[in-house]
């Protein structure tokens, strides 16, 4: 995808997106992750990540939604008063 966007509506409207997901890569060990209380600590994880960019498909525009029975999720209508999620003031009145 090319420039990035704060757009939530503009977001929603796009067909695909390009995004890194970061898989295990194999290291002929097996991985360890260790759960601490310290909230750095929380994703040690001994072992090698790499980034595989990977494209997600916006499923809000399939021509059949996705059900829960079949795909193992759907899609609900949420309201809320926020207008603009990237403002952290008005995340805050809420």
């Amino acid at each position: 995808m090319g420039g990035e966007t704060n757009n939530t509506s503009e977001m929603a409207s796009l067909e695909e997106i390009e995004a890194p997901f970061y898989y295990l890569s194999d290291t002929s060990e097996i991985p360890v992750f260790k759960q601490t209380s310290k909230p750095s600590d929380a994703n040690n994880f001994q072992s090698s990540r790499k980034p595989t960019l990977m494209k997600i498909q916006n499923g809000r525009l399939l021509a059949k939604q996705p059900s829960l029975d079949t795909e193992g999720f759907a899609f609900s209508k949420q309201t809320t008063e926020i207008v603009n999620f990237f403002n952290d003031s008005e995340l805050d009145i809420v």
